[in-house]
């Protein structure tokens, strides 16, 4: 009887260390294949962008679009609205910004983000430092008048709310509020006043995306 139990916990012994070993290979093999391509893209992304070339710069960063979805980050909106800036991609400003609301910003709580590097502060001093002559290229695309003032506006919000510089928030209210009022009739001043009241939001950004994005990080 005893050989027989003796018999038994060696069985249970070698299958436990059997199913120990397996779920270890497992564990040790496991890769995060969308993961992996996000951040070695972001690392190829900033090599490129550091290297000023701006067509890889371009394919790269529409490969990480692409490769974003509902659960991964693969880039953050400012660090999107810099980067299409330098690529001349203002159309995908413009229409990402119509699309985004509350409920996007609200889906960055549940995906998972890519690890801390320096995309954003080398795109954002690279972007200060040539704010003139991406203006130029702004003036120079083939848009109206209103999103060509929008994209402008775009810009100086984004360099304006990451610089953070004492009473940045009063720069950034009457650089929306002047573009509220030269084009009341626009799609994106149609926005503001649709998603958030002027008693709410206008007075603490005046630029319906900004309300929500720095909040959730």
């Amino acid at each position: 009887m005893k050989y027989k139990i003796l018999g038994l916990m060696i069985l249970i012994s070698v299958n436990s260390f059997s199913q120990n070993d397996s779920l270890f290979k497992a564990i040790s093999e496991y890769e995060d294949k969308t993961g992996m391509l996000i951040t070695n893209g972001r690392k190829l992304l900033l090599s490129d962008f550091l290297n000023n070339d701006i067509n890889k710069v371009s394919e790269v960063d529409n490969f990480l679009k692409k490769t974003e979805n509902k659960d991964y980050i693969a880039l953050y909106p400012f660090e999107r609205w810099m980067l299409d800036y330098w690529t001349g991609n203002f159309g995908d400003i413009l229409q990402t910004t119509l699309q985004f609301d509350s409920s996007y910003y609200a889906s960055f709580n549940y995906r998972i983000k890519p690890p801390y590097d320096l995309l954003e502060r080398k795109v954002y001093d690279a972007t200060k430092l040539n704010r003139s002559s991406l203006i130029h290229k702004i003036d120079s695309s083939k848009f109206e008048n209103d999103k060509k003032d929008f994209l402008k506006l775009n810009l100086d919000y984004t360099l304006i709310y990451l610089e953070k510089k004492n009473g940045y928030q009063d720069t950034l209210n009457k650089v929306a509020n002047d573009y509220l009022k030269k084009y009341p009739q626009s799609d994106y001043t149609r926005i503001y006043k649709d998603i958030y009241s002027f008693s709410v939001c206008a007075i603490k950004l005046s630029i319906y995306y900004g309300c929500w994005i720095w909040r959730i990080f």
